[in-house]
């Protein structure tokens, strides 16, 4: 389950479409390659793409150059920059690729490294964490040539593909939890492999206990929040739609408590809410200002109880969304929500309610660079993903034959787009082509404008073609 800004800052923006953002700067890469394919060739280095803050519940912090400003969802996080969550901020740190870290409250994490693959896929991610808790997914690792790690005080955790904790305890204790997979943990100046449903203890001194069966902790910061959003994606939900708040406190009975607004291009919408077990009722009012309600929910073993709401074709705008805890006694409890969308990855554009979907299949670039005047052209869009999109394209430009790939993500308010690899005539050109755009002073590939607030970007597959997914708003 992907991450957007659960409350957009709302501007206005001209409308448009973002095919014309696409075209251009292929074509860009393409001449300005084939003005540069005699050029020594350069080497095929993984590149730094930023990654995206989402605050689930504030407060929390994004800490460059040593200053920290309070952060707010959309905010990109580039290597070296930190966040830092007080006691009820809830954050996450979404990479292009869909994998994620959690960040629970009181902690801080600082990201080192955010380099990935010309393939779309993690190079290197590495995080040091200074205190607190955090929950990693991580996707698309292929076998040894990506690493994706989190170090602590006197350990460190390296993984391929999985889900797991990392807490740092004040006094220097370091607890590893596995839930999804293998993470290996280096620490006492060993190695130690820790797999699903395990848990490894390393003390302040540096001594490594034994890896043990996981030990259920009913304070667990992740539990409710990992849960209501497996349930959205158990309900088939796409993935890179989905939006989570949290309580920021425990809540006993009482009058309703608001969520933050979900907007929706449109399709079948899912609310989850999930709770220890008392009674809660998840509202959720949509566009049309017709209100759906639902409490009590069924349970969820080891969990809670979730209610969900799923609302057939619903409309595109904003829906308002509100928790109600019906009967909860005192202490009260807390509660995750995720709103999601059910999208049909067919190409078209839907700009209605002030929300804007822009899918684009990948048969649609080839067809409109074919029309600009190349020749042998082929686009594809790599795997699902719910973190952003890579680009994979082959054309004639020229007479001149030019293999590229790219990655797009959401930009602040805008696109961002690292080109990762450019070949002409075989020759790898990519850092020549990187310099002459800068050097050219044109595109800022950072952030290019189409036409209204990109909220997110991610990819879906529809039989043989692929797609690339932008969604946003006026």
């Amino acid at each position: 389950m992907a991450y957007q800004p659960a409350s957009p800052p709302q501007a206005k923006r001209k409308r448009g479409g973002c095919l014309g953002c696409f075209i251009p700067l292929l074509v860009i890469v393409a001449l300005i390659g084939g003005g540069l394919f005699l050029l020594t060739s350069a080497a095929n280095a993984a590149v730094p793409v930023p990654a995206e803050l989402v605050v689930v519940a504030p407060a929390a912090s994004l800490v460059h150059g040593g200053t920290a400003t309070a952060a707010k969802s959309g905010t990109l996080i580039h290597e070296g920059d930190g966040v830092r969550t007080d006691a009820k901020g809830r954050a996450v740190v979404q990479f292009s690729d869909g994998s994620v870290t959690r960040i629970a409250p009181n902690s801080e994490v600082t990201v080192d490294s955010t380099k990935f693959n010309k393939n779309g896929t993690i190079s290197n991610v590495t995080m040091t964490q200074v205190a607190g808790r955090t929950l990693s997914t991580v996707e698309h690792l292929v076998g040894g040539n990506g690493t994706f790690k989190i170090s602590g005080h006197n350990a460190s955790a390296e993984v391929r593909g999985t889900r797991w904790e990392f807490i740092v305890i004040k006094g220097g204790q370091t607890i590893l939890k596995v839930y999804v997979g293998v993470v290996r943990l280096q620490a006492g100046g060993k190695q130690t492999d820790v797999g699903a449903n395990k848990q490894l203890t390393v003390e302040a001194n540096g001594a490594v206990g034994a890896v043990v069966a996981l030990v259920n902790d009913p304070n667990d910061p992740f539990t409710l929040w990992v849960g209501s959003e497996d349930a959205a994606a158990k309900n088939g939900s796409t993935p890179g739609t989905g939006t989570t708040s949290y309580s920021t406190t425990p809540v006993t009975s009482g009058p309703a408590q608001p969520q933050p607004d979900y907007g929706s291009a449109g399709g079948d919408l899912v609310g989850d809410l999930l709770y220890p077990g008392s009674n809660m009722q998840l509202q959720i009012t949509d566009p049309s200002g017709k209100a759906w309600a639902a409490d009590g929910g069924v349970v969820v073993p080891g969990v809670g109880r979730l209610v969900e709401i799923v609302i057939p074709n619903g409309p595109p705008g904003i829906y308002k969304v509100n928790v109600t805890p019906l009967d909860v006694p005192a202490p009260g409890e807390e509660y995750s929500v995720t709103l999601s969308t059910r999208v049909t990855c067919k190409s078209g554009v839907v700009d209605a309610g002030g929300q804007v979907r822009n899918i684009y299949a990948a048969s649609d670039l080839a067809s409109a660079l074919k029309q600009s005047g190349a020749g042998s052209v082929s686009v594809t869009f790599g795997k699902v993903s719910s973190g952003g999109a890579s680009l994979d394209f082959t054309g004639t430009f020229n007479g001149t034959q030019v293999h590229g790939q790219a990655l797009v993500y959401a930009s602040g308010t805008g696109l961002g787009v690292a080109i990762t690899a450019v070949n002409v005539q075989g020759i790898d050109v990519t850092g020549q082509v990187l310099s002459a755009i800068a050097n050219a002073g044109g595109k800022d590939l950072n952030n290019l404008d189409v036409g209204f607030l990109v909220d997110k970007v991610y990819s879906c597959t529809a039989g043989a073609d692929s797609a690339m997914v932008v969604e946003g708003h006026h």
